[in-house]
């Protein structure tokens, strides 16, 4: 588990680490979701109609509207986590 920083503008730093293990570079477009408290990040989705961020320089904004659902206003600590199905979970702390 890692601890990172929720910035006011959205967004979030992806450590180098996680987007290796995951395969994800720069330009990738990522879909984010919520399920419960947690936001989902993940390289693929069938659901194509899924919020999507491109990967920036290691940097990832989570939608307006999903950090206004979780009441992620401001700036906020996150864990996040690599699940076993390649999905990064982010959950405030």
């Amino acid at each position: 588990m890692l601890i990172r920083k929720l910035y006011n503008n959205g967004q979030i730093v992806i450590p180098k680490k996680v987007t290796q293990e995951l395969g994800i570079e720069d330009g990738h477009v990522l879909y984010i979701y919520n399920e419960k408290d947690t936001i989902v990040i993940e390289k693929d989705h069938e659901d194509k109609y899924l919020n999507q961020a491109t990967l920036n320089n290691g940097n990832l904004t989570i939608p307006c509207e999903l950090r206004k659902l979780l009441n992620w206003e401001g700036e906020n600590f996150l864990e996040m986590e690599v699940s076993s199905n390649n999905k990064i979970n982010l959950k405030k702390i």
